[in-house]
Order: C-alpha cells, then sequence, then structure tokens
C-alpha cells in the first residue's frame, strides 16, 4: 500500500502520511504478556503487532532491561525509597507482586493492555488460573499477584506465605477475620469486596528490615529481612497493619489532592487502627493506649521551630511523620471534640469519605486539616515546637485519665 502511495501524487502522499501519524497516535494501544522469569525477574514480552517505533518506552529509573526487539526483563525487588508511590514488581513469598501502571508504555501507545500468565493469579478480590487479561482502564491504580506454586496457601481471597509458621498463620487469619468483621458491624462497610490480600515474608536487595503495606485492589502486607525476634512477633504487627490499611478503604482518593493529604489518610488510618484493634478484642487498653503514647513521644521527635504547614512547604517531612503526628492529631481531636465516641467516629468517616458539611463547625472539629481551625489544641499540634509540647502533655493526660473511643 505504500509502494502505491509513492508513485501517487504530492498531496495523497502528504494525506496519507497524516492518516498514519493521526492512526499511531489515536488509536494504537500495546499488548503486554506477564510472566515469571529467571534469576528473580519479570518477563514483559511486546505483542507481535505493538512494534510501531517509538510506541513502547517504559519509565527510565525502575531498572527494565532489553532483552530482544520485543521482550524485557524486570528485577524483582521489594525495596522501596521515601519517594516511591508504591512497590514495582517484587517477591513476595512464593509469589510476585506487581504494580501495572509501573509497566504501562509511556511512548506513543494510547494505552497499555496487560496478559498476565501464571498457574494461580491474584486480581480485584478473586483467583484465577493459567491467564487473566486486564485492559488499560482496570489497570489502572492497580496490582496483580501471581504465583507459579502448586499449591499456595490461601483461603478466598487472601494469600500467606509458606514461610509464615502455620500456626501463626492461622493466628493471623482469626485476627483478620475478626478485624474484618468489627468493620462490617461497626462501620457498615465491605472493605474487601474486590480486594485480594497478600501476607509475605520478604528478601530485599539492600538488606532493609522492617514492615509496610499497600491499600490498593490488592492489600498487601509485608516483612522484608525479619530477624528472629521479628518473626516472633509477625502476629502482632500483621493485624495491626490490616486494620491500617483497611481504614483506606473509607477515604475519599480526592484527599490525596489536600496538602496536608497524607497526614490525613495516614493520621487517621492509624487512629482508626488503635480503635478497630481495641474494639474488636485484639488488644487491651492498656496496650492500646501504649501504642498512642508511643506514637506522641515519636512525634515529639520531629517538632522543631517549623509548622506542618511549612514542613510540607519545604518537603522536609520525615517519612514517618504523617503516621504518628496524624495519630496524635486525630486522638487530641477526639478527646478535645465534646462528642461522644460514636458521634465523633461517624463524623470522622463523613469528613473522610469526602462529605464537605461533615459538621456544622468544622472549624472547631477540624477533622481535616482545616486552614480556619479555631481549635487551639490542634492548631498546637500542628505548630512549632513549643506549642506542640503543651498540647502533647495535654494528650498524655487525657490518655492517663479517660477511655479510648468505645463502640461496643
Amino acid at each position: 500500500m505504500i509502494l502505491v502511495r509513492l508513485v501517487a501524487t504530492a498531496l495523497g502522499l502528504i494525506v496519507f502520511f497524516c492518516l498514519v501519524s493521526h492512526s499511531s497516535v489515536v488509536q494504537a494501544a500495546v499488548h503486554l504478556l506477564i510472566t515469571e522469569a529467571a534469576s528473580e525477574n519479570v518477563q514483559i514480552e511486546v505483542a507481535s503487532d505493538d512494534r510501531t517505533p517509538g510506541c513502547v518506552r517504559f519509565q527510565s529509573g525502575i531498572g527494565i532491561q532489553q532483552i530482544s526487539k520485543t521482550r524485557y526483563h524486570q528485577p524483582l525487588n521489594s525495596e522501596v525509597g521515601e519517594d516511591a508511590e508504591y512497590l514495582v514488581a517484587a517477591r513476595q513469598g512464593g509469589g510476585i507482586y506487581l504494580y501495572l501502571p509501573s509497566l504501562a508504555s509511556n511512548g506513543s501507545c494510547t494505552e497499555t493492555h496487560f496478559t498476565i500468565k501464571a498457574r494461580h493469579i491474584l486480581w480485584n478480590g478473586r483467583w484465577h488460573t493459567e491467564s487473566v487479561k486486564v485492559d488499560a482502564e482496570s489497570a489502572a491504580g492497580s496490582a496483580v499477584f501471581f504465583t507459579n506454586e502448586e499449591s499456595p496457601s490461601r483461603v478466598d481471597g487472601i494469600y500467606m506465605d509458606s514461610q509464615i509458621p502455620p500456626v501463626t498463620a492461622e493466628r493471623l487469619r482469626v485476627a483478620f477475620k475478626t478485624i474484618l468483621a468489627f468493620y462490617t458491624s461497626a462501620f457498615g462497610v465491605e472493605p474487601l469486596k474486590d480486594v485480594g490480600v497478600v501476607v509475605a515474608i520478604s528478601h530485599n536487595k539492600g538488606g532493609y528490615s522492617g514492615f509496610g503495606g499497600d491499600s490498593l485492589n490488592i492489600i498487601r502486607m509485608s516483612y522484608d529481612n525479619p530477624r528472629p525476634e521479628h518473626r516472633a512477633e509477625l502476629d502482632r504487627v500483621f493485624p495491626a497493619t490490616f486494620a491500617h490499611e483497611l481504614a483506606h478503604k473509607l477515604q475519599k482518593d480526592s484527599l490525596f489532592s489536600i496538602p496536608q493529604g497524607r497526614y490525613i489518610s495516614e493520621g487517621s488510618a492509624d487512629f482508626l487502627k488503635i480503635v478497630v484493634l481495641l474494639n474488636s478484642g485484639l488488644i487491651d487498653s492498656a496496650d492500646a493506649k501504649a501504642r498512642v503514647e508511643k506514637a506522641v513521644s515519636e512525634c515529639a521527635k520531629f517538632a522543631s521551630s517549623d509548622t506542618v504547614d511549612s514542613k510540607i512547604e519545604k518537603r522536609t517531612l520525615n517519612y514517618r511523620e504523617p503516621y504518628d503526628c496524624g495519630m496524635v492529631y486525630y486522638f487530641t481531636a477526639y478527646y478535645s471534640s465534646g462528642l461522644g465516641d460514636r458521634a465523633f467516629l461517624t463524623t470522622l468517616l463523613k469528613a473522610l469519605s469526602g462529605t464537605k458539611a461533615y459538621s456544622a463547625q468544622p472549624e472547631s472539629l477540624c477533622l481535616l486539616y482545616e486552614p480556619i481551625c479555631r481549635n487551639e489544641r490542634l492548631r498546637g499540634i500542628v505548630g512549632e515546637k513549643s506549642l506542640f509540647q503543651v498540647q502533647a502533655e495535654w494528650l498524655s493526660s487525657q490518655l492517663a485519665a479517660r477511655p479510648l473511643p468505645s463502640i461496643q
């Protein structure tokens, strides 16, 4: 067809190439086949009909290596920096956790479609065998987990790493079930609807030891390079992480557009974590208060001559600050609100769900870090060091004298 057009008029030639250019930009989509490769890699194969020059171009800096004209490898690594949003591709137990947007082409292709092939694939809370196709719209903001284990440890949409001792794994399943039941009965939500869970021990290349998780269409919880004393506390760490990650399912995505978005999302999730663990009977009041006091102590380490707003503007936040200081903020809000336990939690959930009129007096509750806040205790918690210390001491006195929120 091109040869025919070459002998046509100059005008025809110009029109043809405009059409080709228009077609390649507007209509082209790339299809990627994702499988597990040797030497701890994910293999990415570009479909044969997607070889348009410039169509496939992956993000720089994530480690993708081109093996051939249509084949690429992405190394697996569970180590993630403070600036990274999610893991790219990581070995999690006997399987692989993959954040799909990290592999989307940012070349001239208009969208990226995926086919994942493995023995067992966890996608949107359901297990599939052999293969799953994911369109571009579904892949946005989503992760997939897949494993070639013959008999992976899975119950419903929950995968449990075989490295976790069976007795511990069973305790975790019971704890997760208890937490889910509490979210449903107390808050009227089904946080695991179309959501899968992966619980794993990881071994990252940097040797970092610690735990963390993500809350997407898969709630991922992993402990990297745990030492023997860490393994003994898995049934304490993972239920707390699970309760925290489920709390994110109650939050509106638009919260992240607020400058204090991380304080709101992580702080309220840690606040709700304590409330859920205590009220579901997984920890007692002394343990719950000790965890809050620890957050107060950790937050005090970040107190300086700068306010929270100033730190956000300067981008000088410590990674842990939104968690610990955010939790302190919401417990201060609870004790200073004058509301009953259920009334406060109901109001908080309205605020987190994006309801603008969550209260007739948002300037006194200040649950979304409102600039118009008139609550002096909350203004002090986000203020510079001397103001923070006064309110931190007040919060400690409240913890000693008053109970934590109860919604039994």
